[in-house]
């Protein structure tokens, strides 16, 4: 039995062994359930767990064909013996057998040997990755962590229709031949790619050489599906992937605004990739030539850390995980909370925490009805997409996962400033029941009866500049009216977008509490 088989062979026993005691285990409302479909918690990014991973645990039993043997003690016993004898040999061949307890952990040591990915071994992203990033204001006041994040997500599904459509040279200023190669030979018989969903990205190191040079390090972890041409290989195929991209960008290029950080087009005419082609590094539409890392982020390595043929699993347990930790407060928060309020005269932390609530309450009843187009104007065009993934997930399968949850706490956890945005993170104590029920609003996975608590990290995020009160009513933030929103979160009344925090505060980011910060 190789090494990793051992690792996985024994984290399902460990799951198996606890389910028949831990009977209190709950998958969390919108966090329980990962994008690699194997009944594991999604970390962070966009919330690929976020509110849309719910899917509550079944109590924790054991279910079989043909019978529940979980009673019968020489069952149980025989179970234990075998999952001993498993941790025992993974300890001797210098395994870490508790990487089944933890689905980020497990993640972030899938193909840490090297293998044919080629990648390098993980790390924890710790507190220090994504601050480090907020420094790169001191040499780009463009800079923008909010934007950085949107401008990967972007890219990264951007990559990924390219090597199905076979035109990654297309994106050549953002990606090195290396890179592309890398990418290009993922899938033999690759027709198209579809529904491209980054679910959680995670930096794992920041670099700023003497000359200025600036490498990053990014974890993502994505669902999409893949069309294939190739005998043998089914026609259409869904897959859990985990990407680790390298990212550079030379001394001196500056960050793109707002407005352009989802546009991958020539930077000296504008023209699309797709028209500029890019042909030996020249656009085709004007002649100039482009090298990549010097105006903008150029993806320099991709490598492959899994790849599983699933679709997301829908009902299953998931234990909680960092509920009882202590909230993860920056050293800094209230001052810079106070420093917000003295530049907006306007800002109340009383109405935020009653807006934080008001999102909670729309998200709750939207997931619950399937109708996620009820919470467009409070979230951002990233998170709305990903929870649509799961939305349409439930409905492929004749599920919904029903949450009636009411938030308890409030914590303030950090606040961060740049050029174009504010963002303030907030830990969410809730409390609720969380179950999933089929057509006949039969409970299939979860408890109507028994409630649980739980937290969660929410990141709000607004335009700098913005000095309005904080609305704490369901009406658009541009004309007041009732909130019509559109899919592309435009206002059907004023044709305002308020889901770019133009207008008020809106919740772009969702993070577990058993990751977020370390």
């Amino acid at each position: 039995m190789p090494p990793r088989t051992a690792t996985r062979f024994a984290s399902a026993l460990a799951v198996a062994a606890t389910s028949s005691f831990a009977s209190d285990a709950f998958a969390r409302p919108g966090g329980g359930q990962s994008f690699s479909g194997g009944g594991s918690r999604s970390t962070g990014g966009g919330g690929g767990g976020g509110f849309g991973g719910g899917g509550g645990g079944d109590g924790g039993s054991l279910h079989f064909d043909g019978g529940s043997p979980s009673g019968d003690p020489t069952f149980v016993l025989i179970l234990l013996a075998v999952f001993v004898v498993v941790v025992v040999y993974s300890k001797l061949r210098g395994i870490d057998g508790s990487a089944g307890w933890n689905a980020w952990a497990a993640n972030a040591r899938r193909d840490t040997t090297g293998g044919a990915s080629g990648a390098s071994p993980s790390t924890p992203p710790g507190p220090d990755a994504r601050a480090r990033l907020e420094t790169l204001r001191e040499t780009d006041e463009d800079f923008s962590l909010v934007l950085f994040e949107d401008f990967v997500y972007a890219l990264y599904a951007e990559l990924q229709v390219a090597r199905g459509a076979g035109s990654l040279d297309t994106l050549s200023p953002w990606l090195t031949g290396e890179a592309r190669l890398a990418l290009a030979g993922a899938t033999l018989g690759l027709r198209e790619v579809r529904n491209v969903v980054v679910g959680a990205m995670r930096v794992r190191a920041v670099d700023v050489s003497a000359s200025g040079l600036v490498e990053v390090e990014i974890e993502i972890e994505a669902n999409y599906t893949e069309f294939c041409e190739w005998e043998g290989s089914p026609p259409e195929q869904a897959y859990w992937v985990v990407h680790r991209l390298v990212l550079q960008c030379a001394a001196g290029a500056r960050s793109r605004p707002p407005e352009k950080v989802r546009l991958f087009v020539c930077p000296s005419c504008g023209a699309p990739s797709a028209e500029a082609r890019f042909v030996g590094g020249e656009c085709a539409h004007c002649g100039h030539r482009v090298v990549p890392g010097t105006f903008d982020w150029v993806v320099t390595g991709v490598h492959q850390l899994d790849r599983q043929a699933r679709g997301p699993q829908l009902i299953g347990t998931v234990a909680e995980e960092g509920t009882n930790l202590p909230t993860v407060c920056a050293s800094d928060a209230k001052a810079r909370l106070e420093a917000l309020g003295a530049r907006d005269s306007k800002f109340d932390w009383n109405a935020l925490h009653e807006r934080i609530e008001l999102i909670f309450r729309e998200l709750q009843s939207a997931w619950t009805a399937r109708d996620w187009k009820r919470v467009r104007p409070f979230v951002s065009d990233a998170l709305f997409d990903t929870q649509l993934y799961w939305i349409r997930a439930y409905e492929a399968q004749h599920l919904r996962n029903v949450c009636e949850n009411h938030v308890e706490q409030i914590e303030l956890a950090r606040v961060v400033s740049d050029k174009w945005f504010d963002a303030i993170t907030v830990r969410v104590h809730a409390e609720g029941l969380d179950y999933t029920v089929d057509e006949d609003d039969s409970v299939v996975s979860g408890s109507d009866t028994r409630s649980r608590a739980y937290t969660e990290y929410w990141t709000l995020i607004r335009r700098a500049g913005v000095n309005v009160a904080t609305r704490v009513a369901p009406q658009c933030p541009s004309c007041g009216a009732e909130l019509a929103i559109d899919v592309a979160g435009h206002c059907a009344f004023c044709r305002a977008k308020v889901t770019s925090g133009e207008f008020d505060w809106v919740l772009s980011r969702i993070e577990q509490d058993e990751v977020y910060g370390r």
